[in-house]
């Protein structure tokens, strides 16, 4: 009795030396832990369905083009980034900030509509000159068309996807996770439930991947929907000369923060493009179900990225440099323990996970489970690390940084699979985001130092 009365109260002095901001993240976090560890148990189950009912062939085809639209889903110009910042910013000044940053959702909402349905004609006008077929290496030339359709119509769902889904990620600035967590939650949930019932019923690749892409943006589009009713925004109250003024003041910070994530998100999902494309689509569909056991560690753990982002952006606004400084000590420190926790777990039971995931057809070596888990440390340091860079709105050495190293990551991408097959292209993704992450904390201490010692 005693020792259970010292843990409680143990945790409660805990709790009451938390400051607001710090329990505020912590429980932004928790949230987005529950609802994406809930939308990640969807999804192992789901491919886990869809690696036993297709064959190698079609399922690698799947793996190829959730890999490539998670890099068309960073093709916002980073103005999502910018707004969001902006956003925040208002929030602080109060109520009589709430028109301007009506202005400023609309005039992006608007914007990209525009965008949208313009670069939508024209992939569709364009669709015979586009090379899609190059990126599927199988002698199945029905599958080849098949993912050429499947590219095109995806294209256009997360070009739509990106207005409609926009009051999404801008709970985040308000400090309203849990909304987005319920999100999650749905769409995890729907996905289950639809995309097992079609490929149950033998549903083409084609029918069942675009209903996948088609259940998350009629989420979002509800929880933009949501967002305005909650700010008590008119979505026709806004003025249609200033579009443009408001979306090309953030257009300078939101271009850094484009090529940031873009460059960012080719880099993680290259392994499987490049394995795709240069060895064959099974190896493509292995190498992504490695990479898929981290990304289910992954994906949970970076639920914590918007609620630590929100609390580096007030943070900022007040100065609190020395929390700043704090939070990302702890950040490396629990990364750390996490993923190499990880790695060790995958690298010597993988194959049990692996086969549990998609069946015993599915087997893989040590060497790809040790670099892949490897890989998964240094790019969850990099990406919590840029949270606080981000919040700063200092992205541009990290964003000089990624682009170059994904342009070398095709060249060396290219010839590692060619020489070492699957392990080099793993190896070399390693590589880079551990010189990735240097770079950002790098980066992210040098400028608290500053700042520490201009208080002082």
């Amino acid at each position: 009795m005693f020792s259970i009365l010292s843990i409680k109260t143990r945790l409660a002095s805990i709790k009451n030396g938390l400051g607001g901001r710090t329990k505020a993240v912590v429980y932004g976090s928790g949230l987005m832990a529950l609802g994406t560890l809930i939308s990640t148990i969807t999804r192992v189950v789901l491919i886990g369905i869809l690696a036993r009912i297709y064959t190698k062939d079609q399922f690698g085809m799947w793996v190829a083009i959730t890999s490539a639209t998670a890099v068309m889903a960073t093709s916002d110009f980073g103005l999502g980034s910018s707004l969001k910042n902006k956003l925040a910013e208002l929030r602080a000044k109060g109520n009589a900030a709430d028109d301007e940053a009506r202005e400023y959702f609309l005039s992006v909402f608007y914007f990209f509509l525009v965008v949208a349905t313009v670069i939508s004609l024209s992939l569709i006008f364009f669709r015979n000159q586009i090379p899609y077929g190059e990126m599927f290496k199988t002698a199945d030339r029905s599958l080849k068309i098949e993912g050429r359709n499947i590219l095109i119509a995806v294209q256009i769902i997360f070009l739509y996807g990106i207005p409609l889904s926009i009051g999404c990620p801008m709970f985040f600035a308000y400090g309203e996770s849990k909304y987005v967590a319920f999100q999650s939650i749905c769409i995890g949930i729907l996905s289950l439930v639809v995309i097992a019932a079609l490929a149950f019923f033998h549903s083409s690749v084609t029918v069942t991947a675009i209903t996948f892409f088609l259940i998350s943006i009629l989420v979002n589009t509800t929880g933009t929907i949501h967002f305005l009713i909650k700010r008590k925004w008119n979505i026709l109250d806004v003025k249609a000369k200033f579009i443009w003024i408001k979306v090309k003041s953030l257009l300078i910070l939101s271009l850094t923060f484009a090529a940031f994530q873009i460059a960012g998100a080719f880099i993680y999902n290259a392994t499987t493009l490049i394995a795709t494309a240069n060895l064959s689509l099974a190896n493509g569909a292995e190498i992504n179900l490695v990479q898929k056991l981290y990304t289910f560690l992954i994906t949970i753990y970076l639920s914590f990225y918007n609620p630590i982002w929100a609390g580096f952006a007030e943070a900022i606004n007040e100065k609190q440099w020395e929390w700043c400084r704090k939070a990302l000590t702890r950040i490396i420190q629990f990364t750390s323990l996490v993923f190499i926790s990880g790695a060790l777990c995958f690298t010597f039971f993988g194959n049990f996970f692996l086969q549990t995931l998609a069946g015993k057809g599915y087997v893989s070596n040590q060497y790809l489970f040790l670099s892949m888990g490897l890989w998964a440390l240094f790019y969850s340091l990099y990406s919590m690390g840029s949270a606080f860079l981000s919040a700063l709105g200092k992205v541009k050495l990290i964003t000089f940084s990624t682009g170059v190293f994904a342009l070398i990551y095709i060249s060396l991408g290219n010839w590692s699979s060619k020489v070492y097959g699957i392990n080099g292209i793993s190896i070399v993704s390693c590589s880079i985001f551990f010189i990735l992450a240097v770079v950002t904390f790098w980066q992210a201490f040098f400028l608290l130092k500053k700042r520490i010692a201009a208080q002082a």
